[in-house]
């Protein structure tokens, strides 16, 4: 017994540096990133990242073949944009000054339009292309939003358009002969001034009365070997983060040891993006700071910075999606336990996990706040505290 013990010490201690360093220290933002000299778009594309609880989303037109000659990459123009007189005669070559081109298509005065089919809820992202220019590619630009003038009835100059100048990356040194990996942030796209709508590209995308796909065009000098846009979405589910109680008293019958997954029989948590519904019904875990440590955390495998004393209650289980903010959590707390209580927060001990005298049984689990992660609770959703 007394191996088995030692063993299972060691265990558990191990753990618990290990979730210190990998959840603890992970709770910051991980921020888009860019390649120094990526090989390829698609390379890229690869190193842009979300925050951590949005969903990455990445939409492709035309594929990476260092603008291969051979098969067709077709740029398909949104369908919501046709029947129109003026797109149908380019397409159909009878506009000697402009004509439609595919992806890895070459020449001059030629338009690539296609469009992709963006959700809402976008929170940043970029547009990633692979280009190839030529004389007149200094004066092109990209343009993405509603590009359909049958929508606006004041001209086709006041669309929702929002574009880049290719200028910089048609000075690049290998530009017009292999192609040049552009990559444009989505915030700093420029507007159109004379549109209707005011706001940047990110609140356009979050319209409700935008069109479903968003139009994309290249003009009209620069060939396009591949588009990619890369997007970062709010979560689509609302969901708050628990914690459990271990399944067992092992540090004493008055010692309750809440953590986020050193307990291997019950599910763990999330604390960048939630792990419950909102709609769950679970108690809420309270707490009240104080100096009363937990004797022996040595001799059941804790350190001592697991517990920073005080004491942990619960409330009667609730949906946490009933809770607006961090404060009605807080106020819940105090009302029902007294002044000084107020929900128990994700780093309250040593990140992940706490140990209190209190009364807790076996395998609860109940919310807590996460202070540095947006969209990791109930309340305040889409707000950094």
């Amino acid at each position: 017994m007394r191996s088995n013990s030692q063993s299972w010490t060691r265990t558990l201690r191990s753990c618990l540096a290990l979730l210190t360093l990998s959840l603890g220290a992970a709770c910051g933002i991980v921020t888009p990133a860019e390649i120094a000299k990526p090989g390829t778009a698609t390379d890229q594309a690869s190193a842009i990242r979300c925050e951590r609880g949005l969903t990455r989303i990445e939409l492709i037109g035309g594929v990476e073949d260092g603008f291969a000659a051979n098969g067709t990459e077709p740029a398909r123009i949104r369908p919501a944009r046709l029947p129109n007189a003026y797109l149908e005669t380019v397409a159909a070559a009878q506009s000697g000054a402009i004509q439609l081109r595919e992806y890895d298509e070459g020449g001059q005065d030629k338009l690539l339009i296609d469009h992709f089919d963006v959700p809402r809820d976008i929170v940043s992202g970029a547009v990633v292309l692979r280009i190839r220019t030529t004389g007149g590619s200094a004066n092109d630009s990209l343009k993405l939003g509603n590009l359909n003038e049958l929508d606006f009835a004041d001209g086709f100059s006041k669309t929702d358009s929002y574009s880049h100048t290719i200028k910089a990356e048609a000075e690049a040194p290998d530009a017009a002969q292999s192609g040049t990996v552009m990559v444009v942030p989505l915030e700093a796209l420029k507007e159109n001034p004379r549109a209707g709508f005011k706001g940047n590209f990110i609140d356009f995308l979050n319209r409700a009365d935008r069109p479903d796909a968003i139009d994309f065009e290249v003009d009209d000098d620069t060939a396009v070997d591949v588009a990619i846009l890369v997007l970062c979405q709010k979560p689509q589910i609302a969901r708050g983060t628990s914690m459990t109680e271990y399944r067992s008293k092992f540090a004493g019958a008055d010692v309750s040891f809440l953590s986020c997954f050193l307990d291997k029989t019950q599910a763990p948590c999330n604390p960048f993006e939630g792990d419950q519904l909102c709609t769950a019904a679970m108690p809420v875990a309270c707490y009240k700071s104080g100096s009363r440590v937990p004797a022996g955390l040595e001799a059941a495998g804790l350190g001592q910075g697991y517990s920073p004393g005080g004491e942990v209650r619960l409330t009667q289980p609730m949906a946490a999606g009933t809770l607006a903010t961090r404060a009605d959590a807080d106020r819940l707390c105090s009302g029902q336990f007294g002044t000084g209580w107020r929900i128990l927060e994700y780093h309250d001990g040593a990140g992940g996990a706490i140990a209190t005298y209190s009364d807790i049984a076996p395998k609860t689990r109940a919310w807590i706040d996460v202070s540095d992660q947006r969209y990791a609770n109930c309340w305040d959703r889409d707000k950094a505290r």
